[in-house]
């Protein structure tokens, strides 16, 4: 009973989880939840490690505190299960996102996949890997394995959207959000995306429209503001952007996006 229990706030974790930013403080609660109802539940510390990741990603935790969450807590998971291809990805992207190291990253990437081929988050990263190292097509390729094995999944749908988005494919790019928009219609990395999508084709006033949208549905997220001041700026409101910045800066401290104390 207890491990059926921990599973299943697992499950909720990690679907809370997909959603990216609007949801991390709600994933980190079930993840601790499955935790502490079974310590020993090795997918449980994997999902916290995703979590830090996303949370780092978004400035919502200065890098250098949310990346060693990361490892410490998939190193856990490691410890209790070596099996798990899921740890091993994380491993890779932390090597990736944090360590710069593309050659350790691709190792665990790797790892991941062979020990399940299924594990999408291998695929993701690994896509990435390959946009880096501008191969487009190979980059594609592994971000549609990843979404075929996990459709659903707003992260990497998203990640796929940006791919398509970064090699001017904007077309591509909005019609996989859109795709996604029907299943999560108040996310607001979703509409922020399809903000940064408008603003790399300089289609300013819709941009600007999209990033309104992003900092409404975020409370006012800091990283969706910057776009939303940053498409402000390119369509000739610089003084309307100047004016919100400054009030911004009061509030964070921007290079790391932290509260002011």
């Amino acid at each position: 009973q207890t491990g059926s229990r921990a599973y299943e706030a697992y499950l909720r974790g990690k679907h809370l989880l997909s959603q990216r930013a609007d949801s991390l403080p709600e994933a980190v609660r079930y993840f601790n939840e499955a935790i502490a109802l079974d310590s020993q539940f090795a997918p449980a510390y994997a999902g916290l490690s995703h979590t830090y990741l996303w949370l780092g990603w978004n400035n919502l935790l200065p890098s250098n505190e949310a990346f060693p969450k990361v490892r410490q807590y998939a190193l856990t998971a490691l410890q209790l299960d070596t099996s798990l291809a899921y740890t091993h990805a994380l491993l890779g992207a932390v090597s990736l996102w944090y360590d710069w190291q593309w050659s350790a990253a691709r190792i665990a990437l790797e790892r991941a996949k062979q020990k399940n081929p299924s594990e999408a988050r291998a695929y993701l990263d690994l896509g990435w890997l390959e946009a880096i190292s501008n191969h487009p097509d190979q980059a594609l390729t592994l971000m549609h394995q990843a979404v075929a094995i996990d459709p659903l999944n707003l992260e990497y749908n998203l990640d796929l959207a940006d791919i398509y988005r970064m090699y001017g494919r904007y077309d591509e790019a909005r019609q996989q959000c859109l795709a996604m928009q029907r299943q999560y219609p108040n996310n607001s990395e979703l509409a922020w995306m399809l903000g940064l999508i408008d603003f790399s084709q300089r289609r300013y006033p819709q941009a600007i429209a999209q990033f309104e949208k992003a900092v409404a549905l975020s409370e006012g997220e800091p990283w969706a503001t910057l776009y939303y001041l940053a498409a402000l700026a390119a369509s000739g409101q610089q003084q309307q952007a100047s004016r919100q910045l400054d009030s911004l800066r009061q509030q964070y401290t921007l290079d790391t996006l932290a509260p002011v104390e």
